[in-house]
């Protein structure tokens, strides 16, 4: 027992036998919680492994070999790079020590609270908090991404370009609480966010860029998750969707919004991904406004709840947040990143 482990024995023996049971009890409660939260993620995080291949989550190499425990957790070893890591290596768990908070964290972020009131709900100060939703939203980049099938509609919203957080905005005066753009209509104030669904509910939801989109922006934002020959793509009149169907053999139907054309061969419209952009805009009010840095982030929270949870319930936020061996990020480095492109 090191120095400070004495000390607090001392303490305890001095303590009446009714606060010796009492303090017990509180500590029973306390361990019996980690281990209930590390058997979960244990359990969820070794079901992942038996559906995927395990891969080192350093240089992405598969051969690798056992290399005993650490801390009661398997531990493997690359042949490639020959550094070694567990099951939580890079996930968004990964140097959590309070895993019984962590996962009451991940539980509350089903509906969406915002930092402050989950770093006062679990216990733990701002920057826990501000550090383990990002962590947990870096997970869920790209997390149940489906080719697209049959009738698709594709749209773009806008958010005002933000740098929220930022001490030394240049350039313009700095806003309040969201603000508005000085200039009418889409410009460089204005973050596009291109949306795409089928009518089996599978969603890309993706952050293209500043300013109005064009071809190359739906090229590389959502073109990989189409083919050609599988999906009629509903969309507006804009001339950046036209040109992207043309160029890559798309069947398009556009709708003309801008003369009260709302529906075409009764079947063909954009009405479901405008209902889901009503959604999401409702949804992200709550938080005052987001850094645009971080709006991707943000696009894959309101994804994650709006299609998997109301389907498969909670549990698959713990199954996305475990999934990525990529999704740790150190502390000092999240307020550096650039997620918009």
């Amino acid at each position: 027992m090191n120095d400070e482990s004495i000390e607090l024995l001392k303490q305890f023996k001095q303590l009446p036998n009714k606060e010796k049971l009492e303090l017990l009890r509180h500590l029973n409660s306390a361990i019996d919680h980690e281990e209930k939260a590390e058997i979960e993620i244990s359990k969820t995080r070794n079901e992942i492994f038996n559906k995927e291949d395990i891969v080192c989550p350093h240089c992405s190499e598969r051969d690798i070999i056992g290399f005993g425990n650490y801390r009661g957790r398997k531990r493997y070893r690359c042949k490639a790079c020959k550094r070694t890591f567990n099951d939580y290596t890079g996930t968004a768990v990964a140097y959590i020590h309070n895993l019984d908070k962590w996962f009451s964290y991940l539980t509350e972020m089903k509906d969406g609270h915002p930092l402050r009131y989950l770093a006062k709900k679990i216990g733990i100060s701002l920057f826990t908090s501000f550090h383990w939703r990002h962590k947990v939203l870096r997970a869920f980049k790209s997390q149940g991404y489906k080719k697209l099938e049959g009738i698709s509609e594709s749209d773009e919203t806008f958010f005002l370009y933000s740098e929220k957080g930022n001490r030394h905005v240049t350039g313009r005066p700095p806003r309040k609480r969201g603000g508005k753009a000085r200039k009418r209509g889409i410009s460089s104030e204005q973050v596009a966010v291109i949306t795409t669904l089928d009518r089996k509910q599978n969603t890309i939801l993706e952050v293209a860029g500043r300013g109005r989109i064009s071809s190359e922006n739906l090229k590389s934002k959502i073109g990989n998750w189409m083919e050609k020959d599988e999906i009629v793509l509903c969309t507006d009149s804009h001339r950046s969707y036209q040109s992207f169907a043309t160029n890559y053999g798309f069947e398009q139907k556009r709708v003309n919004v801008g003369k009260r054309q709302y529906l075409k061969d009764k079947i063909y419209h954009i009405q479901t991904v405008n209902s889901f952009h009503s959604r999401l805009k409702s949804w992200m009010k709550r938080f005052n406004g987001v850094a645009s840095k971080y709006l991707q982030h943000y696009m894959d929270y309101f994804r994650m709840l709006d299609v998997f949870v109301k389907k498969d319930g909670v549990s698959c936020l713990l199954n996305y947040s475990l999934i990525s061996s990529k999704a740790f990020i150190q502390a000092n480095l999240i307020k550096q990143q650039n997620c918009l492109t």
